[in-house]
C-alpha cells in the first residue's frame, strides 16, 4: 500500500489588503474630496482603530474618539466633505 508523501512546511500566504471601498465610490470623488477621504482614513487607522476593539467588547461608545475631533480641529475635514453635499 502506498503512503501519501509528506506535505513540506509552508509559509504562510500574506493577506492583500481589506477593500474598505466595496462599492467603488472613491472612483466618483473629485481632487478634494479624495483628500478628505485620505484624512479620514489616516484618523480611523491611527485614533479609532487602537481603541476600537476595547469599546466594542465592553459594548461602550469611544468618548474619547470624539473630545479629539472637538478639541484638536478635526471635525473640520468632517465638515469640509459636507459643504457642496446635503449631508443632513
Amino acid at each position: 500500500m502506498a503512503t501519501a508523501p509528506a506535505l513540506k512546511p509552508s509559509v504562510p500566504k500574506q493577506l492583500p489588503p481589506p477593500n474598505s471601498d466595496f462599492y467603488q465610490f472613491a472612483e466618483t470623488l473629485g481632487a478634494d474630496e479624495l483628500a478628505v477621504l485620505k484624512k479620514v482614513r489616516a484618523f480611523m487607522e491611527t485614533k479609532v482603530a487602537p481603541i476600537i476593539d476595547k469599546y466594542w467588547a465592553e459594548d461602550a461608545f469611544p468618548f474619547e474618539v470624539l473630545e479629539y475631533l472637538i478639541h484638536d480641529g478635526a471635525n473640520s475635514w468632517l465638515l469640509a466633505s459636507c459643504a457642496n453635499r446635503r449631508c443632513l
